[in-house]
């Protein structure tokens, strides 16, 4: 009998701890909201005071073009291919960046002013990214630390030196390490992810808004890859225009502290609605502009 009690007050207390927890979850999750079910109220109506030209609106499409720049001499043709296709799908996987395909590189090369093109100068590498309308260049250092074959099949571990420069300004947009391990490439499938969707996030504007800015709709969705429970930066900018030359230049700058972090909860082919913390709803305006933060997964 003295059995039979305990253990009945040992799965109580185990049930209360588990209605605790349970509590304490649904406590700390926000409610979902339906965007579709709230309406717009007068304060849904601020604007920025630099909102988006219908232009901006489009997604741009932007080019990458991946050069080896250095290897060492054990990393045989096959091995190279692996390592650059790695960096090519992360590009496609994680960002809305293009590859330039091999066969666009390989006419460009034939041209005569590309003759004894060296692809470790950064200079020449950036005149070729141009010439093939590339708004970025990478260059990969490749070096294998150690192979084996396993069942007739090649294993190797690598580095790869992921250096990303603009064609525009020539600016070095990223300079990274990655370690490879042809076995087993969660670790560097997730390294790569963050590395990619941190310097090349998402953007879009805010469209709308409802319940006060509970809610916002932004310009992007499917077609460039948004997913549910994504999360964004919202922030302001400023455009200032100066004439050189004759032409109207404009520069754009965006605030260095973000107004808010909204998160995706709904997805549509071209927008998406983000839900907005209520703390900082009184700061969201129609025209602010959002950038994607590197997605969590599993393997973060």
């Amino acid at each position: 009998m003295t059995d039979f009690k305990r253990t009945s007050s040992k799965l109580s207390l185990f049930l209360i701890q588990i209605g605790i927890l349970v509590l304490l979850i649904t406590n700390c999750t926000e409610k979902q909201v339906n965007p579709d079910l709230l309406q717009v109220l007068p304060e849904d109506k601020a604007s920025s005071e630099f909102p988006p030209s219908p232009e901006e609106l489009i997604p741009m499409v932007y080019q990458v073009l991946t050069l080896v720049s250095g290897k060492d001499a054990t990393v045989t043709a096959m091995r190279e291919e692996a390592l650059v296709s790695f960096i090519k799908t992360g590009f496609t996987k994680y960002s809305h960046v293009k590859n330039i395909s091999e066969s666009e590189l390989k006419n460009k090369l034939a041209d005569k002013a590309f003759h004894g093109f060296q692809p470790d100068n950064v200079a020449e590498a950036i005149q070729l990214g141009k010439a093939l309308k590339s708004r970025y260049v990478s260059q990969l250092v490749l070096a294998v630390l150690e192979s084996k074959i396993v069942e007739s099949v090649d294993r190797f571990k690598a580095t790869i030196d992921f250096n990303v420069f603009t064609t525009d300004a020539g600016q070095n947009r990223l300079n990274e390490k990655i370690e490879y391990n042809s076995a087993d490439l969660k670790k560097a499938d997730s390294q790569l992810k963050t590395i990619i969707q941190t310097h090349f996030p998402l953007m879009g504007y805010i469209l709308e808004t409802k319940g006060g800015h509970q809610v916002a709709k932004i310009s992007i969705g499917r077609n460039v890859g948004v997913k549910l429970d994504r999360e964004f930066l919202i922030k302001s900018r400023k455009v200032e225009s100066t004439i050189m030359d004759g032409f109207i230049r404009k520069t754009t700058t965006f605030s260095k502290m973000s107004v808010a972090v909204g998160k995706i909860i709904k997805v549509m082919e071209n927008e998406s609605w983000i839900s907005i913390p209520k703390a900082d709803r009184d700061k969201i305006k129609l025209g602010q502009v959002v950038f994607s933060q590197p997605e969590k997964g599993k393997w973060f």
